[in-house]
């Protein structure tokens, strides 16, 4: 898909979906979100702000937590 348009996600992922129709399921679902994340990585990155501020919200800290496997 080099050379598209990424502007226009709704058409991209509709070429993922005819593309791979005959692997229905989780794995098509999982590459279309890898898809769409790198894709809202790549306008965050071309506009220089953060994807949070580009879906509205503001950038924050992140909580995070670790398991004790113990």
């Amino acid at each position: 898909m080099s050379g598209q348009d990424t502007s226009v996600l709704d058409d991209l992922l509709d070429r993922v979906t005819e593309a791979e129709h005959e692997f229905p399921g989780s794995y098509l679902r999982r590459a279309m979100a890898g898809f769409d994340t790198a894709l809202w990585d790549l306008r965050g990155r071309q506009a220089g702000k953060p994807v949070t501020e580009l879906l509205g919200g503001t950038p924050g800290r992140l909580r995070a937590y670790q398991f004790d496997e113990t």
